[in-house]
């Protein structure tokens, strides 16, 4: 079971990720998250992600990170981050704060790292915009507003009523909708059936 979120939109990134940059920010979305890997242990292949022997690390989130996946990634040109269209992203306000505070912004967490400035980070960039996601199973519909490097969260509908976050109503009103459905499909095909025999005879 999973949550299905659908995003649109892109943040624009000034100035533009440089051509290490680039290639950083897109092996670090298609990096599995997992056991002992450190911000700058990132996979140059996504096959590099195949599991190794220890399920239990596997399967472990990294310390100090948000989720196993980052849902966001950069164009070619460096200039936006957006969803790389993954199913069921997790905790993106999370890894975009991430993302933002660990590798992109003047005074970001790694800034005085050398490994980092080796790999060619330059931590001198500003992402504004704003992503609008709709999450499958409640309908809810909401904006990350990200304005100077600040990330909010902000709903603009708020999830249908009586449903948890998984979309569940509870036991009994899943009784009663499914009931109503099955009804309903019942009369579709005895009306159906009825036609049919009108148009024989």
């Amino acid at each position: 079971m999973g949550l299905h979120t659908d995003y649109l939109g892109s943040l624009r990134i000034e100035p533009a990720l440089s051509p290490a940059e680039v290639d950083f920010v897109k092996s670090f979305n298609h990096t599995r998250h997992c056991g002992d890997r450190a911000a700058l242990d990132v996979a140059l292949h996504p096959a590099d992600n195949d599991r190794v022997g220890d399920v239990e690390a596997y399967n472990r989130v990294a310390r100090g990170m948000p989720g196993l996946w980052c849902p966001w990634t950069c164009c070619d040109e460096g200039c936006c981050l957006y969803w790389n269209k993954q199913e069921k992203p997790y905790a993106p306000d999370q890894w975009l704060r991430y993302l933002i505070d660990t590798f992109l912004r003047p005074g970001a967490a790694l800034a005085a790292d050398p490994e980092a400035r080796a790999l060619g980070l330059t931590f001198d960039h500003v992402l504004s915009g704003m992503i609008v996601g709709e999450r499958r199973e409640t309908s809810e519909l909401f904006a990350l507003a990200v304005k100077d490097n600040v990330v909010r969260r902000r709903t603009l509908v708020p999830p249908r009523e009586g449903v948890d976050e998984w979309g569940y109503l509870g036991e009994d009103e899943e009784r009663v909708e499914r009931s109503a459905y099955i009804s309903a499909r019942h009369e579709r095909f005895a009306a159906a059936m009825a036609e049919d025999l009108r148009r024989a005879g």
